[in-house]
């Protein structure tokens, strides 16, 4: 009789296993604490760069288009006219992109981190 391997595995180690999105960070940096760092640093770090105003507004628009940060955009509840110009306010709910062309920015980082994991498991392991 088979069992299930779910059913004989134990609660704690059920918790200690890494969700899928922290995996692909993980993975090419092996290191737990380099993996958050990088996460915050290419996340967080342009949020709170452009949200403070700490880089001038071109630049605060750029990181938030380039970067994984664009990902939030799919909360804006301001509709974007191209006849009006306005300064990019995150706090006020004003993205750079659209919500979609945002949400296409983050997959296309999360497609390039699990690529880099793909290529580095297979020299790694080869």
């Amino acid at each position: 009789m088979r069992r299930n391997r779910l059913a004989s595995a134990s609660p704690a180690s059920l918790y200690s296993t890494p969700p899928p999105a922290t995996t692909s960070v993980r993975m090419p940096l092996r290191r737990s604490a380099a993996a958050i760092t990088a996460a915050v640093v290419t996340v967080v770090l342009p949020f709170l760069l452009a949200g403070l105003n700490i880089v001038p507004s071109g630049v605060g628009a750029w990181l938030l288009r380039l970067t994984p940060t664009a990902g939030l955009a799919i909360q804006q509840s301001i509709p974007r006219y191209p006849q009006v110009a306005s300064v990019v306010d995150t706090v006020r709910g004003y993205w750079p992109l659209s919500p979609y062309a945002g949400f296409g920015v983050l997959c296309l980082w999360a497609a390039a981190a699990l690529g880099l994991a793909f290529v580095l498991l297979r020299q790694r392991d080869a």
